[in-house]
């Protein structure tokens, strides 16, 4: 499901005339290390995005192969950022409780784009 709000979200920011590239990490073991710094070195800035907390992640890993290669990629990091007992519902609707519906997650990045371009 999560996946799905990428690719969702992307085509919406190609509307609104920013290109962005999905790459799913399907497991950080082992580390598809190699496959992140093909990609990286390619964009100036990075987003990630998981159905889990942003610590120890997708995004802890792309940010360990940005510091470890040098990279001059800057790196924003999508996911839940507190706890969840409190959140009931289907894996949509605790998406969009937490900010990480495809139009929310398109909005955030046109926000960081504009902001930092």
């Amino acid at each position: 499901a999560i996946t799905r709000a990428a690719v969702q979200a992307a085509k919406i920011l190609a509307g609104w005339g920013l290109a962005a590239t999905v790459q799913v990490i399907a497991s950080v073991a082992p580390a598809p290390k190699n496959d992140l710094v093909n990609t990286l070195q390619r964009f100036r800035r990075a987003f990630t995005l998981e159905a889990h907390y942003v610590t120890g992640g997708i995004g802890s890993l792309v940010a360990e192969v940005i510091a470890e290669n040098n990279l001059p990629v800057q790196l924003t990091r999508f996911g839940f950022e507190t706890i969840l007992n409190q959140t009931v519902g289907s894996a949509a609707s605790v998406y969009a409780a937490h900010g990480l519906s495809a139009e929310k997650i398109a909005e955030r990045i046109q926000k960081v784009m504009t902001n930092h371009a």
